[in-house]
């Protein structure tokens, strides 16, 4: 799969109209081959900051969309003074779509930086093993790594539960606590983790 993950900074009383443009967009995109799923997310912690998720099938799909007469028709129909500045883009390929028992609308999106980008597949194993313990835990919806196309250092995951207290609750268990004894040490850095909610969705 290939995402189209994008923050948008939102001008004051556009909240809804974003959202309506978003999904207008999204079901636009849903009538091109290789679209999987869209999300429109609202930070928790930011009355002001949207995020956009796209899954696309592969990046030919993507970028058959892109430049599409559809696309390129909704682009040039974007009302002004819906952001405070550009919104910024990041193109990701999935590595890793582990999915849960659980049902729900919180994500959380956490960047991490390999030491060295050659050791991958070890990387790998040890996010499986994450994943593992997760889904043994339960409530987990979905968790989904993705490498950044830009800089094969970087990895996005995000991770969808059913609320900020079952999340907490998770990483605050026992089972986590283990998982992080037995993960090599210098592997990998997490950086910062932002919080948003699932507010409008779209499926093919």
């Amino acid at each position: 799969m290939y995402l189209n993950y994008e923050m948008l900074p939102v001008n004051r009383g556009r909240h809804f109209d974003v959202e309506e443009r978003l999904v207008s967009g999204f079901v636009l995109a849903r009538k091109m081959p290789g679209f999987v799923e869209a999300q429109v997310g609202k930070y928790l912690g930011s009355s002001t900051l949207y995020v956009a998720v796209r899954r696309w099938r592969d990046k030919a799909s993507f970028e058959g969309w892109g430049k599409s007469p559809e696309r390129q028709q909704y682009a040039s129909a974007r009302p002004p003074g819906l952001y405070s500045s550009d919104p910024k883009h990041w193109f990701l390929d999935e590595a890793l779509d582990t999915r849960g028992d659980g049902q729900g609308n919180f994500v959380v999106s956490t960047e991490f930086t390999l030491s060295d980008p050659s050791r991958w597949e070890e990387f790998l194993a040890v996010r499986r093993d994450h994943d593992r313990v997760c889904v043994d835990f339960g409530g987990i919806v979905s968790l989904r790594h993705y490498r950044d196309t830009a800089n094969p250092a970087k990895v996005r995951l995000l991770a969808r539960s059913p609320s900020r207290f079952d999340y907490e609750r998770l990483t605050a268990g026992s089972e986590i606590a283990a998982w992080r004894q037995r993960a090599p040490e210098g592997l990998f850095t997490i950086g910062d983790s932002q919080f948003f909610e699932v507010v409008r969705e779209v499926s093919a």
